[in-house]
């Protein structure tokens, strides 16, 4: 190899202007006994790994790959060698999920270096791809390999989006000159009008998957735009699993078309920027601008909305389809038809705030102070009352122009609760935690969650603050609650144990031990209640002992307006629109509402709006009684 086509460490590459710039390591002469020089000897290698010991086989395989990566390997041996290597890499990586998946955040030593790694095992198999394509095309053969260079870079494109979906797992921040290089090799496979040459990848037993560089470029703009951080674990997944399916709905727009506002969205191919909505950039179509027009597949989101479940776990119409559930669908419509606007304006004012995490730690520190210590009723939904097969939700903020979804009728439909989380596990080096460890700490010991009867809560200070709710950091080296993005905070707790309601919007990881919270406010009027089914007026008095779980009240003495209706929070959303439910701990007696609406929902709450029963009951017998009884005052005075 030649000094011209060396990299530096960081990955500077010299003489880049013959090449695209990508980032690779310096390569070095391979030893001459390698195993990696043959791909026989290396796919008897990788035939020998202990593959039922995680731990074991990452470390072989991580560490393998660094050194294939700055070995000098001729291309086709190279191209050969590392496609042996895409399955184990892509099992592993399955089964790293478990540590760092649907934990909640902050995660512990182990976990974060667990997402760390299955992220950078996705890197090393782009970086052998990148090594490829910057040796021809820096070395300029005469005998050019059409067909490898476009299958070199159509894997490196799919290894860079696996590296940002591993990212936005952790809910970092992509590396500098990742965009670079994706935005590089779409652009130079687009001027050499290779973006659409089918290229075909093996998926282990399953069919080969077909796809052009361009359709995986499309997908990582669909997925970068989808905002990542406001999303749970879960759906960055099943989202990033459907965009390349949704490519087809799409189609870049050329410099005789119309540029749209709305439902669309543009990058930079030169930079190192991700992509961006039309709405706040509004592009220039050119050599290096792509614009991609996304009104095709938002109508098409409008057709699986209609149709998909609540919860993803589908119906009978769905089964089979994969469909995303309606929340989930609402939230990327809003997002890329217009991206939704600030409402109020942000200010850097730091104080302290003490937060609780969960319904039901807020409702015990809500309870009157001799309650307490009495132990709260099950989160699981009552006996005795069936999921509908239809659940509305509405809007949970408007964005700017026209609801896309204004003109659907949710009716009402199911919901079951997602993402079940589980505690991190301990924090030993995770090649040894992965291979197996009977002597670590049991998974419980390394999250110090709260006493739900202490309603001290985690003090923490602000970082900037709105009249809509709070950026708060959540430190990760004293064993906070774990949180995850849709958790419900309760925040205040001062003497007088009042506490405003929030909900988190999204999380941002600095590092293993620095979080960021965007936190937004339901409601700074708060009561404690426990609720149960509500017999039926047919129904005779069966004896038993009734069931009923703790809740939480919002705005219930707060005078109503068009926009503000009185809402109840519950741990499940399994309840179905028009169930009735009694209501204790008011001032008064026992009172009787009705489910009317979803409102909001996660796998930690449900959010509903409510009405009651007994004033429509008196309205109706007031207005049902005659006219003249408007002089029942007068009589006695005549």
């Amino acid at each position: 190899m030649t000094d011209k086509n060396a990299t530096t460490e960081k990955g500077s590459t010299k003489g880049a202007s013959e090449g695209l710039g990508l980032v690779v390591p310096v390569q070095g002469p391979a030893p001459a006994d390698s195993m990696l020089l043959e791909p026989r000897e290396t796919s008897e290698w990788i035939a020998s790994l202990p593959l039922a010991n995680i731990g074991e086989t990452a470390r072989q395989v991580y560490t393998t790959l660094v050194g294939f990566n700055r070995f000098e390997i001729p291309d086709v041996t190279r191209a050969k060698v590392v496609e042996l290597f895409r399955p184990t890499v892509e099992y592993v990586c399955h089964n790293l999920r478990r540590h760092y998946i649907d934990i909640g955040f902050p995660l512990s030593k182990k976990a974060w270096k667990t997402a760390i790694l299955a992220t950078e095992l996705n890197n090393e198999l782009a970086t052998s791809y990148k090594i490829i394509v910057e040796r021809m095309l820096a070395e300029r053969a005469e005998r050019f390999d059409r067909k490898l260079l476009v299958i070199s870079l159509h894997h490196a494109l799919h290894y860079l989006s696996r590296v940002y979906l591993q990212t936005t797992l952790a809910y970092r921040s992509p590396d500098a000159m990742l965009w670079k290089q994706a935005n590089a090799i779409f652009a130079f496979a687009r001027q050499n009008q290779i973006h659409r040459v089918p290229v075909k990848m093996k998926q282990g037993k399953e069919n080969d998957q077909v796809s052009t560089i361009e359709e995986i470029y499309k997908g990582l703009m669909l997925f970068a735009t989808t905002i990542p951080s406001r999303l749970r674990q879960s759906h960055l997944e099943s989202t990033f699993a459907k965009t390349r399916e949704w490519t087809s709905h799409t189609h870049f727009l050329g410099s005789n078309d119309d540029i749209p506002t709305a439902s669309a969205i543009n990058v930079k191919l030169g930079s190192d920027e991700a992509p961006v909505h039309n709405a706040l950039r509004m592009p220039i179509a050119g050599r290096y601008v792509a614009i991609l027009d996304l009104r095709p597949l938002i109508r098409k989101l409008h057709e699986e909305y209609e149709q998909a479940p609540i919860d993803g776990c589908g119906t009978l119409q769905s089964i089979g389809r994969n469909l995303l559930p309606r929340g989930l669908l609402r939230q990327l419509i809003r997002n890329w038809h217009m991206p939704a606007e600030r409402q109020f304006v942000r200010t850097r004012l730091h104080f302290s705030l003490r937060v609780l995490v969960g319904l039901r730690p807020i409702h015990a520190a809500l309870l009157p102070e001799t309650d307490r210590l009495t132990p709260a009723a099950g989160n699981a939904p009552l006996t005795g009352v069936t999921a509908s097969p239809n659940i509305n939700v509405p809007a949970i903020s408007e964005p700017r122009g026209v609801d896309p979804l204004s003109v659907i009728d949710d009716s009402q439909l199911s919901l079951a609760p997602d993402d079940p989380g589980h505690p991190a596990a301990d924090t030993e080096p995770v090649f040894s935690q992965l291979a197996g460890n009977d002597t670590a700490s049991p998974h419980w010991q390394d999250s110090q969650t709260l006493d739900p009867t202490d309603p001290r809560g985690l003090e923490v200070t602000t970082l900037n603050e709105s009249a809509g709710g709070y950026c708060i950091p959540w430190p990760g080296d004293s064993h906070p609650p774990k949180v995850k993005v849709g958790e419900l905070l309760g925040i205040g707790g001062g003497e007088g144990g009042s506490y405003t309601v929030a909900v988190i919007r999204w999380l941002h990881s600095i590092d293993q031990e620095q979080l960021e919270l965007g936190v937004q406010i339901l409601s700074n009027q708060v009561d404690a209640m426990n609720a149960s089914l509500a017999p039926r007026d047919d129904t005779k008095p069966s004896g038993r002992k009734v069931e009923s779980v703790p809740c939480l009240v919002l705005d219930l003495y707060e005078t109503q307006s068009e926009t503000q209706e009185p809402s109840i929070l519950l741990s499940s959303a399994s309840y179905p629109v028009g169930t009735e439910l009694l209501l204790d701990r008011l001032p008064t007696q026992k009172r009787r509402v009705r489910l009317t609406r979803l409102i909001d929902f996660s796998s930690g709450f449900a959010r509903f709006g409510i009405e009651f029963p007994d004033q429509d009951d008196q309205q109706k017998e007031k207005d049902a009684q005659p006219g003249y009884t408007d002089f029942d005052s007068l009589w006695n005075t005549l």
